[in-house]
């Protein structure tokens, strides 16, 4: 068993007038990976940025968004494809400085 990543897939806001349902369905049907890794929680999909990348050539004004949990604690990232490319956002994890006024 592989590194296990929790997937979800949406599409960006205000790309496109495509509905939620929609997009599962074009997913499906595009991709049995991708069909997979919208019916498991946690799932072992190796070709997440490659199979994205193509589906997104098929729509090239829609920007996807695949947002991933992984594992380990930092391992979070959204990852978000038009038309062919990519570009990932490792998430920046900060944590407020201590204040003495929120002590309860």
């Amino acid at each position: 068993m592989g590194y296990q990543i929790y997937h979800t897939i949406s599409i960006h806001k205000n790309s496109t007038t495509m509905t939620d349902n929609e997009l599962i369905q074009v997913l499906c049907e595009y991709s049995a990976d991708i069909a997979y890794a919208l019916d498991i929680v946690s799932d072992v999909w190796n070709t997440c940025n490659n199979d994205m990348i193509e589906l997104s050539k098929l729509f090239p004004k829609v920007v996807f968004l695949v947002h991933g949990e992984g594992e380990e604690n930092d391992d979070i990232w959204n990852l978000y494809i038009k038309n062919g490319k990519s570009q990932k956002c490792p998430a920046q994890i900060t944590y407020d400085e201590y204040n003495e006024k929120e002590l309860s």
